[in-house]
């Protein structure tokens, strides 16, 4: 997640997931898609959620009215340009190539930048150091404006007004991150499991800012101050990882809350982490490093088109 005025803090690899959301009839293939990006700060196979009280329903507001694509573009000829915001090391910014000629990266961090070129083998995909109130772009010349696990750092209104002046007349803006409530299930402990997660979050929330208000409105705040008629936001989408201890323990690590509080208190947040896990392996006992946990979160995301 990126700050703005600040970069992202190392994740792991990411994963893929594949939510129901309903078609749109934007411009560009990526809103068109069944497969939306993931929260990179999680790996391992993508599958749905299991329910066993009933079905479980995503949301979703407004709606996309774009009429549909010129039959050669439907066969899956690529736009011209799309422009990942917040890219961080470009992990977003990579899959991203095969749908466009060109695809540009931006992030104010010198760092992540570096790194994203280091990481970076796709010809077409390009990075720059750049603010995501100032793009570095042409007016009307992007076909995508995308942010993943990102856009809750920026300034709201400017980054609105900038998306919308570099957008082409039919470019989409595509936003995504995940809901901070978590559930963890495995045999007869999930409850258990749970609980430790639940109580690990409440914990480093005092290390959070107002962004983790905008993630746990699922972004209606952007959604509102969406600049274009044609936008839909759908929330609650289900979505279940398999992951080791070890991953589970590198997510807590990678979010923006435990890194604060590790620049604020490091052997505090060390004790912590270490408190935390030790339950969570007397609670999984002695198998606890070979156990696969299913590790539920919900996802959102806003999507919209400029007429």
């Amino acid at each position: 997640m990126l700050r703005s005025g600040h970069h992202t803090p190392h994740m792991c690899k990411r994963g893929r997931l594949t939510p129901r959301i309903r078609r749109s009839r934007c411009r560009t293939p990526c809103m068109r898609r069944r497969d939306h990006p993931t929260p990179h700060v999680l790996k391992g196979k993508h599958t749905h959620r299991r329910h066993t009280e009933g079905a479980i329903h995503t949301h979703t507001e407004g709606a996309i009215h774009t009429p549909l694509l010129p039959e050669e573009l439907q066969k899956g000829k690529p736009f011209e340009l799309a422009v990942d915001v917040g890219c961080g090391t470009g992990r977003y910014t990579r899959p991203l190539a095969v749908h466009f000629e060109k695809v540009i990266g931006i992030d104010l961090s010198e760092s992540q930048i570096n790194e994203a070129r280091r990481s970076t083998s796709e010809e077409n995909v390009l990075y720059h150091t750049s603010s995501a109130e100032e793009m570095p772009l042409k007016d009307a010349s992007v076909d995508l404006v995308f942010a993943g696990l990102a856009a809750h750092w920026f300034i709201l209104d400017k980054f609105m007004q900038e998306a919308a002046r570099v957008l082409k007349p039919g470019g989409c803006l595509a936003l995504h991150a995940f809901h901070l409530k978590f559930e963890i299930q495995y045999q007869d402990v999930s409850e258990t499991l749970t609980a430790i997660i639940t109580e690990t979050m409440n914990v480093l929330f005092k290390y959070g800012d107002k962004s983790n208000d905008v993630m746990m409105n699922q972004y209606r705040e952007l959604f509102e101050a969406v600049p274009f008629a044609d936008k839909q936001r759908t929330t609650d989408i289900p979505v279940m990882y398999p992951l080791s201890l070890a991953d589970l323990l590198g997510f807590i690590q990678s979010l923006y809350m435990y890194q604060v509080f590790l620049k604020q208190d490091r052997d505090g947040a060390t004790e912590f982490l270490q408190r935390v896990e030790k339950r969570f392996r007397d609670t999984l006992g002695e198998s606890s490093n070979q156990v696969t946990l299913e590790f539920h979160m919900t996802c959102f995301c806003v999507l919209a088109c400029k007429s």
